[in-house]
């Protein structure tokens, strides 16, 4: 472990000696304590007047400074371990990372290293500037992990559940690749193997405008190796918290298992609303439901709780009962408790929605209509909305809610069941579709579901699991694995491979023998996950945006993504770029139509529905008016346009 000096992580052999803070723009400072506790060189002028060694000089050879190379880049770059392999081109052309943000908006960006000399030596960061207490900033070190092979299906090859091998990202993206987060994790400076920092800039809700400079410093025992300066423009807008709702499920059973317990829950749970997500776990009991209390009505994001983050007093905005069909089979025997835990969950008010997931990926199933009928013979029940995943129209299905994936999610069937008075959800993702939640995939991927559903109007984004870091549950056969060591985590029945799959955070402790353990109770999250939170983030972009002007918001949007869910090819790449910096583009361009007007309310996610009426009903509607067009044409056409008479 360590100390915590300023918002600087030390570990714990550096904590005895290094008691400093960089500041921003005061750079000789930060020289002169590291070499105070490192050995570090001693600016020119501090040998005594009369030319005698000073004291650092007479305790013996300072370390060498290590060679290393700093490239910086924004929250959407995959950062490949090895140095052979190339990085992307940088957003950040100079000697500064140049950052924007809203009010409530969490920025980040990520600082590569690549030593180029010999040598391994442990680093820290130090991080100062960018404000006072409306300004929070978290550190963590990029642990990497090694893909030996891309996600794929035994039979199938590259035909995986995350892509069509058409759509297979270029260049394969085998070796080691970022993506656990390690909270004030320490760096190793080696040769072989990159270093890579991630920092989040969280703009409090009440942060005053204007620009604001910080910098870095990575410091070794030698003395600082590699230093860039931040700028950060704080905008006069507010975004909007959770402005595209995505729900993530965790299943409490795996803490236990790979953590011990359920210490890190809370933890968890704070970490998914920072990010502006929902979490989700089984709820089939009153004392499940009751445990589920204050997340739902915000009491535990506040301060008083102790929590720091976006969505400050919010609640989470949904309770799932019975998550994948839990429940069991519908039964009137099962009523009185499905009446109570409704009429607990509704008494919260109307910004808690209640879903029963009445059964997963089972199209032919009887239980949603079962669950249905049961439902609607109790006044109390009856507007409880009945939820499954199915690939079917969702117009013709007997649930209320169906959740598909994006390669069968049809715009048109979407609109149909809307238009019926259903909703319709995505979950989960394989490209070209949309994105992919695995390690073997852009860093983007999971940033452009967010503009999915801002092009589609899709209300809700749900991803299957989190915590998958066992072989219990979910359909994931094999034995465990160390989520920070194997990439290639998740197998079925099917024979279908990928990594990171079903894995968006990592554990603190792992109580398994020879598993890395880092003895915190507490989950980190992943660079998956963190760009999670930028594609939410964004939706929050063009919401603003278009309360100012819809159509050139949707133009750029659009623009992002031209074709995505069933519509796209599958045997084409992706439509929507992997370059991290196109997104970085296509937010500042949103950007410049907001600044464009005075804050206003974001618009809806949702386009309006012209019609609630079925569409069939709209051909005989529009027949009629064409006759009656027709005849008053010709009236007009028989009255002024006609000939002269014959006699």
């Amino acid at each position: 472990m360590g100390a915590r000096f300023g918002d600087r992580f030390v570990p714990a052999r550096y904590a005895a000696g290094v008691r400093f803070r960089v500041s921003g723009v005061v750079l000789v400072f930060a020289v002169s304590f590291t070499g105070l506790a490192f050995g570090a060189p001693a600016p020119a002028d501090a040998a005594g007047s009369d030319g005698a060694p000073s004291p650092s000089d007479a305790a013996g050879p300072r370390a060498p400074l290590p060679r290393v190379k700093l490239v910086a880049f924004d929250d959407g770059a995959r950062v490949a371990g090895d140095p052979k392999t190339a990085l992307p081109k940088s957003p950040f052309p100079g000697a500064t990372v140049e950052l924007f943000g809203l009010r409530g908006e969490t920025v980040a960006f990520q600082l590569v290293l690549e030593r180029e000399d010999e040598g391994s030596d442990p680093a820290h960061v130090s991080l100062g500037g960018l404000g006072g207490a409306d300004i929070r900033t978290s550190v963590f070190a990029e642990g990497f992990l090694d893909v030996k092979r891309t996600s794929g299906n035994e039979k199938k090859g590259d035909d995986s559940l995350a892509f069509t091998p058409a759509a297979k990202p270029t260049p394969t993206m085998l070796g080691p690749f970022a993506d656990a987060l390690v909270p004030d994790g320490e760096l190793v400076l080696s040769r072989s193997l990159r270093a890579a920092i991630w920092v989040d800039v969280e703009i409090a809700d009440d942060a005053a405008p204007g620009m604001r400079a910080g910098h870095v410093s990575v410091v070794s025992a030698a003395g600082v190796v590699a230093e860039i300066d931040v700028n950060l423009r704080v905008i006069d807008r507010a975004l909007p918290y959770a402005a595209l709702p995505v729900m993530v499920y965790y299943e409490p059973e795996g803490l236990k298992r790979r953590m011990g317990g359920l210490a890190a829950e809370p933890q968890l749970r704070r970490l998914f609303h920072a990010h502006h997500v929902a979490a989700i776990r089984p709820v089939l009991t009153e004392k499940d439901l009751e445990a589920e209390i204050p997340y739902l009505t915000g009491e535990a994001f506040t301060a008083s709780a102790g929590y720091r983050g976006a969505g400050q007093g919010r609640g989470e905005g949904i309770v799932v009962l019975g998550s994948y069909g839990d429940l069991g089979e519908p039964q009137a025997s099962k009523m009185p408790l499905v009446e109570k835990l409704y009429a607990r969950a509704r008494a919260l008010g109307p910004e808690t929605e209640t879903v029963l997931y009445a059964v997963d990926e089972e199209c032919k199933s009887p239980w949603p209509a079962a669950w249905r009928k049961l439902l609607d013979e109790r006044a109390s029940t009856k507007p409880l909305r009945i939820g499954a995943t199915c690939g079917e129209d969702p117009g013709a299905h007997a649930a209320d809610v169906v959740i598909q994936l994006p390669e069968d999610l049809s715009v048109a069937r979407m609109l149909g069941a809307r238009e019926r008075g259903k909703a319709v959800w995505a979950y989960n993702g394989r490209r070209p579709y949309s994105g992919a939640p695995v390690v073997d995939a852009p860093a983007t991927d999971l940033r452009v579901n967010g503009w999915v559903a801002a092009r589609y109007g899709i209300a809700r984004w749900f991803y299957w699991e989190a915590t998958s870091w066992t072989s219990y549950g979910g359909g994931k056969i094999g034995g465990d694995t160390d989520p920070f060591v194997v990439a290639d985590s998740f197998h079925n029945k099917d024979l279908d491979h990928s990594n990171g799959d079903g894995i968006l955070v990592y554990p603190g402790t792992q109580v398994v023998p020879g598993m890395r353990n880092y003895e915190r109770d507490e989950v980190f999250p992943s660079v998956r996950f963190k760009n999670v939170r930028r594609g939410i983030e964004d939706v929050g972009y063009v919401r603003l945006a278009r309360a100012v002007s819809a159509t050139e918001a949707d133009a750029i949007v659009a623009r992002a993504v031209p074709v995505a869910l069933k519509d796209a090819p599958p045997g084409a790449p992706p439509a929507f770029s992997d370059d991290a910096r196109s997104w970085l583009d296509a937010r500042r361009a949103l950007l410049e139509i907001v600044l464009r007007a005075e804050p206003a309310a974001p618009a809806p996610l949702l386009p309006p529905i012209v019609s609630t009426s079925p569409p069939r009903q709209h051909g005989g509607a529009l027949v009629w008016a064409l006759v009656v067009v027709l005849a008053l044409a010709s009236f007009v056409f028989g009255r002024f346009a006609v000939g002269p008479k014959r006699d």
